[in-house]
């Protein structure tokens, strides 16, 4: 799991760099652009991950039609994902560029931070597309262990990224200062790049006796079957993001050193949550593979081997937040009333990491188990229920300073921690059908 896991996590790891980058030079120009970048990821990432989680759907369908049928089954979920993909990601980005300010605005957010996050998602949003056409890209290359292109693929996109961040943001080396506009430019240019070597790579391992890579439309089979799993997935990841992004815009009513330290905080929290994607994301493969192949025990070994990498990577990043907190924050800003919060932040971070690393994971593998509805209402249970109801009324009724929005979250993260780890240990100890479902062979 280690060896499989690691490509994935270092590839998803690049895309918290280049948060970091963009989090960075939006300081560096200011508290107000930091504070509109926040409000306007808060909505455009609350929209990506939901289609994020939609084309995760391919994940575990690839891995049961490769386990089946070889190269011809996996190839057909593939070319499905990419379109899927795709076409979600342009919706999106429709979305985000010319319905998100008008979001921001109608529930009060201050309209000078709007008018720079518009400016910035007017650009920014098309990243959407990219974003969600390489999941099943990606899903190929690690189900054909050819997950090195995965990472050579994210270090160019951090690396064109960091350079057109350096010239255009704040005008270096002969070119325009564009400011916001720039860090979103950046953020296209390499997602441009990251893709081409993507596409040119699962092209080259498509297979001998494979139609060329996406030429032919897929079927509404398994387009309706990648949409059918994929659902709950998205609507988890939905409810999960909205949730942390809810109290985000809460921030923004609270103060800009507030909604900046927050913002902080939770880029830095981030970092581990994407390694742990990438362990969720290997699990997820592995066991289907092994669900695919009927056989049990192996599915459970890559169960456990998942959540025990999960629970290592919450020890390291929890105790380096804790001891190197003013380091870390240091790096991002030098303004004392933002760099307090993020402090106070970041020690909640710190501490509900465990529970969000066990969640992660957990989900990874329920969703190789082809278990995604019940899950679900977890996510309703523990965040909705619970964690936004508490975090509201710590704060706005209790009188609660602006870290018991995070408390509140912390406590719907323990919830659904323990209820996944339950609902893993049902699944696994259920008897396999005679017969494939009809999803899966769909």
């Amino acid at each position: 799991m280690s060896r499989l896991a690691a490509p994935l996590s270092l590839a998803k790891v690049g895309y918290m760099v280049m948060a970091f980058v963009d989090t960075a030079m939006a300081a560096s120009l200011g508290s107000s652009e930091l504070a509109a970048l926040a409000l306007a990821n808060a909505v455009f990432f609350t929209a990506l991950v939901f289609g994020l989680g939609l084309t995760a759907g391919v994940e575990p369908l690839a891995g049961e039609a490769y386990a089946k049928e070889g190269a011809p089954g996996l190839m057909r979920v593939i070319d499905a994902g990419f379109w899927f993909g795709a076409v979600l990601g342009l919706l999106t980005a429709l979305f985000s560029w010319l319905v998100a300010p008008e979001l921001l605005r109608l529930i009060g957010e201050p309209a000078h931070l709007v008018d720079i996050g518009a400016r910035f998602l007017k650009l920014a949003a098309w990243d959407a597309i990219f974003a969600l056409a390489i999941q099943a890209l990606v899903v190929q290359l690690t189900l054909l262990e050819k997950n090195l292109m995965v990472v050579v693929a994210m270090g160019l996109n951090v690396g064109l990224h960091l350079l057109v961040n350096l010239c255009l943001v704040t005008g270096r080396f002969g070119f325009p200062e564009l400011g916001v506009e720039g860090i979103a430019i950046a953020r296209i240019s390499g997602s441009v790049v990251g893709f081409l070597v993507l596409f040119a790579a699962a092209h080259r391992y498509r297979g001998e006796g494979q139609s060329a890579l996406f030429a032919r439309l897929p079927t509404w089979v398994a387009v309706r079957a990648i949409g059918v799993m994929g659902s709950p997935i998205g609507l988890q990841a939905l409810l999960e993001v909205s949730a942390f992004h809810a109290v985000t815009l809460w921030m923004g009513l609270l103060g800009e050193e507030i909604l900046s330290g927050s913002q902080i905080a939770l880029n830095i929290a981030s970092v581990s949550f994407t390694v742990v994607m990438g362990v969720s994301s290997a699990g997820a493969t592995q066991v289907a593979v092994a669900m695919g192949r009927r056989e049990p025990k192996t599915a459970s070994i890559y169960a456990a081997s998942t959540v025990l990498l999960a629970w290592v990577v919450a020890l390291v990043f929890g105790a380096a937040m804790l001891i190197w907190d003013d380091g870390i924050i240091g790096l991002y800003t030098q303004d004392i009333e933002v760099a307090r919060w993020a402090t106070s932040f970041l020690f909640c971070a710190a501490c509900f990491q465990f529970f969000d690393m066990t969640q992660c994971a957990g989900f990874g593998v329920l969703r190789g188990l082809g278990d995604t509805r019940i899950p679900f209402l977890f996510n309703i249970l523990g965040y909705w229920i619970v964690g936004i109801p508490l975090s509201y009324w710590l704060v706005f009724s209790q009188g609660y300073d602006a870290v018991a929005l995070w408390w509140g979250l912390t406590a719907g993260l323990v919830l659904i921690s323990g209820l996944v780890i339950w609902r893993i240990r049902v699944v696994l100890r259920r008897p396999l059908p005679d017969e494939p479902a009809e999803l899966a062979t769909a």
